[in-house]
């Protein structure tokens, strides 16, 4: 379990789990593969392909070829949450800022409530080489207030 937990804090984004992802079955001996190149695949080896930027395709062929058939597995590296909408930000004060969020996935709204929550996303910016993105994630940043009593009076029930 700790390694799964270690898992999640260092990929807090899709595109940084595929990299976790595709670097451990690397370190296992599996060939990464593009999907724009032809492949030359051998029964018994273990392959990986990048789908975008948070997806990854992990196959193995059956040792006796078409015979025994052959295996994949998938998971999807996104997870539920709340997205930031930018166009929303809302300075409150010098020390507060408010931004209007949109659900993400299916999040379990009670578990987000009243508590620290950091902030993790990619910025893209023009650089001189060209277009870049740059990953950030915060601890602490945020906070999604709970309803007030009045606008929710079965809360104590």
């Amino acid at each position: 379990m700790k390694d799964f937990f270690s898992f999640l804090d260092e990929s807090p984004l899709a595109f940084q789990a595929a990299e976790k992802i595709v670097a451990g079955f690397q370190e296992k001996g599996w060939t990464l593969l593009d999907e724009k190149d032809a492949w030359d695949l051998k029964p018994g080896l273990g392959y990986l392909v990048r789908l975008g930027v948070g997806a990854v395709a992990a196959f193995t062929l059956g040792r006796a070829g078409r015979a025994d058939g052959w295996r994949i597995a998938a998971a999807h590296t996104d997870s539920p949450g709340f997205k930031i909408k930018l166009e929303t930000w809302k300075n409150l004060n010098e020390a507060l800022v408010r931004w209007g969020v949109e659900v993400y996935g299916a999040p379990l709204f009670s578990t987000w409530t009243d508590r620290s929550l950091g902030i993790a996303g990619t910025v893209w910016f023009q650089a001189p080489e060209g277009p870049r993105a740059v990953a950030l994630k915060t601890e602490s940043l945020a906070v999604i207030p709970n309803l007030a009593l009045h606008y929710n009076r079965d809360a104590n029930k």
